[in-house]
């Protein structure tokens, strides 16, 4: 198979991409929609993307390409632990912390907010691509006062200084990363859980409705582990719901829901059902 993931070598999807499929063939893609792009158009076998981290929330890119698009389901999920550390280039490593500027994903650089305010309250923040691509660039241009803010491979594959370890804070950092795909998925490991994911669209914004749609799982004991909105991007006010169940597809009660939920109007896109993987 052919795994695609965010590249480039030494992302955070990277990782995900070489531990949970260590034989297969992997292609790195620039952006989080590229690689998208590829799983619909059949390119490639698997898409590896983020999708939720503990700190920073929702990757609003992967969430809105899902809603806006056709894409394959969710085969499964795996969560990294997830540690952004600041790296600087070894010709920078005794007056690193005159850098004027810190490169990372916009994701790193959030992860890291109250570590760059307390220590480096005037330095820019830019945001690239990946953190690998922030590893990359300080590696290539020893000229600049530049930091990165990237995973320990990184700086090990890009040859970088690791002035401050685990620099967003918070020891119980993860990341959710789905797994798109055609095909059903041969994984021997043991699932931690197993969950469907969905979009709902409600048919208007009248009192109360959200509140219908939802009770259709509620007194069918199916338990909502997530639910957040987010704009259509049609006009203001216009919203759908990204909703996570504590369920699996061979539970005929979600069947059910579904079907309650279409007759009241509501437009369901289920994203898939699908078991949850811990990678150590």
């Amino acid at each position: 198979m052919n795994i695609g993931y965010l590249g480039p070598v030494g992302t955070f999807s990277y990782q995900v991409a070489h531990r949970a499929f260590p034989e297969e063939q992997h292609t790195a893609y620039t952006t989080i929609s590229e690689c998208l792009d590829a799983v619909a158009a059949n390119e490639i076998d698997v898409c590896l993307v983020p999708f939720e981290n503990a700190i920073e929330g929702t990757v609003n890119v992967t969430l809105d390409y899902l809603y806006q698009n056709d894409v394959p389901p969710i085969q499964a999920e795996y969560i990294l632990p997830i540690s952004q550390n600041i790296m600087v280039n070894k010709q920078r490593s005794s007056d690193w912390q005159e850098a004027t500027t810190v490169l990372s994903h916009p994701q790193g650089l959030a992860q890291c907010h109250d570590y760059l305010t307390k220590n480096f309250p005037h330095i820019k923040r830019e945001a690239v691509s990946s953190t690998a691509f922030a590893a990359e660039y300080v590696s290539t241009h020893p000229d600049e006062k530049t930091l990165a803010i990237a995973p320990l491979f990184a700086a090990e594959h890009y040859d970088l200084d690791v002035v401050r370890a685990n620099a967003q804070g918070n020891m119980h950092n993860e990341t959710r990363f789905i797994a798109l795909s055609n095909r059903k998925l041969a994984i021997t490991d043991d699932p931690i859980e197993t969950k469907t994911t969905l979009l709902l669209k409600l048919p208007d914004n009248d009192s109360g409705t959200l509140h219908t749609m939802l009770s259709t799982f509620a007194w069918r004991n199916i338990n909502m582990s997530k639910i957040e909105s987010r704009p259509t991007k049609t006009r203001l006010g216009q919203y759908f719901f990204h909703i996570d169940l504590d369920v699996g597809a061979d539970n005929r009660l979600l069947d059910n829901a579904m079907v309650e939920i279409s007759l009241l109007g509501g437009t369901v896109k289920v994203l898939g059902s699908y078991d949850v993987y811990k990678i150590k």
